[in-house]
């Protein structure tokens, strides 16, 4: 196959965005269809058919979380629309609570819901009914550091799907890899965080993300890895509140996201609970994809939870209907990107494509090669906001080139897995959203600025990652 052709979806996709010639969905969408092109053209129409039907396979474990997460989070805000709102404090607690909206709040918030929730609950915590500012905005995206586990882990699973990896092999590397990259989060937090700066709060500060990292690795390394970030920032979070009740201090709580957790945790963690609930229905077209459960699913738990808190707390069933259709509104954008990349991947992986790339740049660059994955999944995850969407443009492509570069291809996949779901952070849509909920809006390119350290210090965690093998 020749080089050229091998890259051309890719490479459509990217200069179209570059150029600013196509929004990042429409890309995706262009890509995707040169590349079912090309793969009928290369294998016929039955090849070109299957490939679009294996994308859309996988990509339908993310959106139906996307569309179900979208709709929970617009019920259950609609009904509760004070759910993050801090509550009275001294000035000497602002340290302590902004360490556990970013850290503990946002963190589960985005492990729970995903698509930048914890992010905005993080600021709405940090805002406190003040002014926001542009230390505020880099500080609650900060909460978005642990996103291989945002969403209940859609990305991660994507890249499982995709890869054939088990998804607690990506999980537990992710989480290895994650350490450095929440340590820098912490350091920066320690520049940014109000209140007095001590020792003592330092330290309990580190206590505390190490708890959390241990929480998660055991969670992966367990198999709960579509509930490992809900897991280990959930009891944190409930250890903090009740720390906080008990000396009397202001007690951030989550509401109505944390109820949805406790249900998804117990039906995952009680035994026999799942196998029971796959056993009344399981879809799985192709044996060497994920089956699709929809009893046992998050998505459809999201829907019945989040409509049936909405109407408890006096919601009309207008209002819920407009908080539906709002959610779809939301969620064209996201379904459409995943959608693309994730059809885009699977068809030049059809092609063998993702081979062709990978040998090419290994016959180039040789051995160092493989240092070029961590660029490439940054790229994809600035580029795109999802590390799903990421991961559909560029995980087959990474496996292949680590291997053909001499690096084990689950190294690559984790390493492309923390560093694409890092970048998300920087994405514009995710600063864009920070900055309208704290009404900084034209001020993203500052907190860009601010965050250069932190995409530095991931682009050297993926370097090293390789580098160590």
């Amino acid at each position: 196959m020749d080089l050229l052709l091998a890259l051309l979806p890719l490479g459509a996709a990217f200069a179209l965005i570059l150029a600013g010639r196509a929004s990042i969905a429409n890309a995706g969408l262009i890509g995707a269809a040169i590349a079912v092109g090309l793969a009928g053209l290369d294998g016929g129409v039955i090849v070109a058919a299957g490939a679009v039907a294996r994308g859309l396979w996988i990509a339908w474990l993310a959106i139906s979380i996307i569309v179900t997460g979208l709709f929970f989070q617009k019920a259950a805000l609609a009904a509760a629309p004070d759910v993050f709102r801090l509550p009275g404090g001294s000035a000497s607690d602002a340290r302590a609570q902004a360490f556990t909206a970013v850290f503990l709040l946002g963190v589960f918030v985005e492990s729970a819901s995903g698509f930048g929730l914890g992010a905005v609950a993080a600021a709405a915590v940090l805002q406190a009914g003040g002014q926001g500012t542009v230390r505020m905005a880099a500080l609650a995206l900060l909460s978005l550091a642990l996103v291989p586990w945002g969403a209940l882990a859609i990305g991660t699973s994507i890249a499982a799907g995709l890869t054939g990896f088990p998804a607690a092999a990506i999980g537990v590397g992710s989480a290895f890899l994650s350490v450095p990259v929440l340590a820098t989060a912490l350091v920066l937090f320690w520049r940014w965080a109000p209140g007095p700066v001590s020792l003592k709060a330092m330290a309990a500060e580190t206590l505390w993300l190490g708890a959390l990292l241990a929480l998660l690795w055991a969670a992966n390394r367990f198999g709960a890895v579509d509930v490992a970030g809900v897991i280990a920032a959930g009891a944190l979070f409930a250890l903090r509140w009740a720390i906080d009740r008990a000396r009397d201090r202001p007690a951030l709580t989550a509401g109505p996201f944390a109820l949805f957790a406790v249900f998804i945790v117990a039906l995952r963690l009680v035994p026999g609970v799942t196998p029971w609930l796959e056993a009344l229905w399981t879809l799985q077209p192709w044996p060497t994809l994920p089956r699709f459960a929809p009893v046992a699913h998050a998505s459809v738990w999201l829907l019945v939870l989040g409509a049936g808190f909405a109407l408890s707390q006096g919601l009309r069933p207008r209002r819920l209907a407009a908080a539906g259709q709002a959610a779809l509104k939301a969620a064209r954008v996201p379904v459409l990107v995943t959608a693309g990349y994730i059809v885009l991947g699977e068809a030049m992986a059809a092609r063998g494509a993702p081979a062709v790339l990978a040998d090419a740049v290994a016959g180039l660059a040789g051995a160092g090669a493989a240092y070029g994955t961590p660029v490439f999944a940054a790229l994809a995850g600035w580029l795109t906001g999802s590390n799903a969407a990421a991961h559909g443009m560029l995980v087959e492509l990474q496996a292949a080139l680590g291997s053909a570069a001499g690096v084990d291809p689950l190294r690559a996949v984790s390493a492309q897995n923390v560093v694409a779901s890092a970048y998300t952070m920087l994405s514009p849509m995710r600063v864009a959203l920070v900055a309208a909920a704290l009404g900084l809006a034209g001020q993203e390119t500052r907190i860009v600025r601010l965050l250069l350290p932190f995409a530095l210090a991931v682009l050297a965690v993926g370097w090293g990652a390789i580098a160590l093998n």
